[in-house]
């Protein structure tokens, strides 16, 4: 065969190549034109197109190794998206359903480590440490919005709450007890602090009257006091059985002390004023019994009976009511008072 017939044989042979290659190319197209016109009935469960749209019950993206990326799904709970990274480890995921929406982060071990989420009535957001332990969360309410912070072992260590009523703060043991609860309403800041069982033993604060410490006994029976008292600061103290049995109030006038027994009677008064310092004191029914005081120059006892009446050392032979004084500079004397 000459160099000529060669040419011509071969150039037939690429032109019926050609002719193949257009057929095979216009096949595709209208096999393609076929499927997206195809009625809905007849359509795959898995892809329907409709007015230009792609919709698919899953659909998945995958990398230039043909390894799952991300997978956008759909089923009976609700619709998700979920993202994974060169290694095919979950490290995102979203989930939309009929309690809510939730969208969880993962770390490279697909360890949990935040997770957000919404529901009808309520936001969150939680944190999670490295071997999946709730560590922090975040909640926002209706009437309330709060922080808790938790340790090692999910106990709660330390929690912000802030509602209609207050902004609170508490602060707990590693028992989970609570030590420290600092909180602010309408009638000012106070701040307590409670024992290692979680039992109030302090409490200061700070209102319209001014601001007071109470301190009580592992109890719960309130011990001592120390505030204000129409602007006079005051301490006061009970015993075991909550009864006051001391009592301390500095007037504009002087300071005031006063003892009570144990049925709340008062039993022993000093007072300091400007013309000196005075004590009373009283018999159980609460009557006084002798008082002292003690002026610029001049000093007094007065001692009543049990009938009320003011009574004298038997020797001096008084009778009726008769007050002693003591002169600073010179020997004391007896006066008679008419009754």
């Amino acid at each position: 065969m000459t160099v000529d017939e060669r040419l011509e044989t071969l150039e037939r042979a690429l032109q019926a190549a050609k002719w193949r290659g257009r057929l095979f190319f216009c096949g595709l197209v209208l096999l393609v034109v076929a499927y997206v016109k195809m009625p809905l009935a007849s359509a795959p469960a898995r892809l329907i197109r409709n007015d230009g749209i792609i919709r698919a019950q899953n659909f998945a993206v995958v990398d230039e190794h043909g390894r799952d990326r991300a997978l956008l799904f759909w089923n009976q709970s609700g619709t998700g998206l979920d993202l994974k990274d060169e290694n095919g480890k979950l490290r995102a995921a979203l989930e939309v359903g009929r309690d809510g929406a939730n969208l969880t982060l993962l770390d490279e071990s697909e360890k949990l480590r935040i997770k957000v989420g919404v529901d009808k009535a309520d936001a969150g957001m939680s944190f999670f440490d490295e071997i999946g332990k709730l560590r922090a969360a975040l909640e926002v309410g209706k009437d309330v919005v709060g922080l808790s912070l938790l340790d090692e072992n999910e106990k709660l260590r330390a929690k912000i709450c802030v509602d209609k009523k207050e902004a609170g703060l508490d602060l707990n043991t590693k028992k989970g007890k609570n030590g420290v609860r600092l909180c602010v309403d309408d009638d000012g800041p106070a701040l307590g602090l409670n024992d290692k069982n979680g039992k109030p033993g302090a409490r200061l604060s700070v209102d319209d009257a001014g601001p007071a410490l109470g301190m009580k006994d592992e109890t719960g029976k309130l011990r001592a006091r120390f505030g204000m008292v129409e602007d006079a600061p005051s301490l006061d103290m009970a015993d075991k059985n909550g009864g006051g049995r001391v009592a301390l109030l500095v007037l504009k006038s002087g300071p005031r002390l006063t003892l009570r027994d144990e049925n709340g009677k008062s039993r022993a008064s000093l007072l300091v004023d400007s013309e000196g310092p005075a004590l009373d004191l009283a018999d159980k029914t609460g009557k006084i019994g002798l008082e002292v005081a003690l002026g610029k120059d001049l000093g007094s006892l007065l001692s009543t009976g049990e009938a009320g009446k003011f009574r004298v050392p038997a020797d001096t032979g008084a009778v009726g009511r008769t007050q002693m004084m003591l002169d600073l500079e010179s020997k004391p004397r007896l006066i008679d008072r008419p009754d």
